[in-house]
């Protein structure tokens, strides 16, 4: 069984100019046994704004206009399901094993948004079940599955916060995971559901997100900077199979 054989399409979001990142997305996913295939898996090109319009950072506007425009595109599916990630993602080994759970929490209809990880510390207790569900606001959204049948919901909620300002008590200019969150605090109807463990998680690199730190001003440290990332990495994925 493979991610394609449960999804109907993967959006990859991508810079163009981050050709290194596509390049390291795309040995992620073929170690999943997955290549790019046209309107199946779509390398999906990123936005960059010409200003933060209010957002947080120019990054932030970016990354929600990318994720909303790739969730646009999804309807032009009829039903199943569609997985957004991110270009800095990490597919972990566990995320093969956890596929006949998936299937079946897809199959049964139990869901409507699913989470195969987040940014936020998860506890390391042994759990009955990969996948529970989930009322609380989570953090990140390198990694999320929705249904094509949500999308309806969601979309228009994640438009108007584009007009709203920043601030606005039901959700304005702000970064993309915390949309999904109010999101989900506002529709209660929104069965979430959050794999346990991490099946997929952000590599450790330079942010187009998030303001550059000093050293990734200066290509010869920049280099050294992406090294240090990349031990950092491993460590944790030392750790995990620990």
């Amino acid at each position: 069984m493979k991610l394609t054989d449960l999804i109907d399409r993967i959006y990859v979001i991508n810079l163009p100019e981050r050709l290194d990142r596509k390049a390291q997305i795309s040995s992620e996913l073929k170690v999943q046994g997955i290549d790019w295939e046209a309107n199946q898996v779509i390398c999906w090109p990123a936005i960059r704004p010409d200003s933060a319009a209010d957002f947080p950072t120019l990054g932030a506007h970016g990354c929600f206009l990318s994720h909303l425009a790739a969730l646009e595109d999804a309807l032009s599916l009829t039903q199943g399901w569609i997985l957004i990630l991110e270009d800095d993602a990490v597919l972990l080994p566990q995320l093969q094993a956890a596929l006949p759970e998936l299937a079946a929490l897809i199959t049964n209809e139990q869901a409507d948004l699913i989470y195969l990880g987040s940014c936020q510390q998860q506890d390391q207790l042994p759990h009955v079940s990969l996948f529970a569900p989930s009322q609380h606001p989570i953090v990140g959204a390198h990694a999320y599955m929705v249904s094509r049948a949500f999308l309806s919901e969601l979309i228009p909620y994640l438009q108007a916060c584009l007009i709203r300002p920043a601030g606005h008590p039901l959700g304005g200019r702000l970064h993309f995971d915390g949309a999904l969150s109010l999101f989900r605090q506002f529709n209660p109807n929104c069965r979430t559901w959050l794999a346990q463990h991490n099946l997929i998680e952000q590599r450790f690199s330079r942010s187009d997100i998030q303001p550059h730190w000093w050293y990734d001003q200066w290509p010869i440290i920049r280099q050294f900077a992406a090294w240090a990332r990349q031990f950092k990495q491993h460590q944790r994925h030392m750790t995990i199979k620990l």
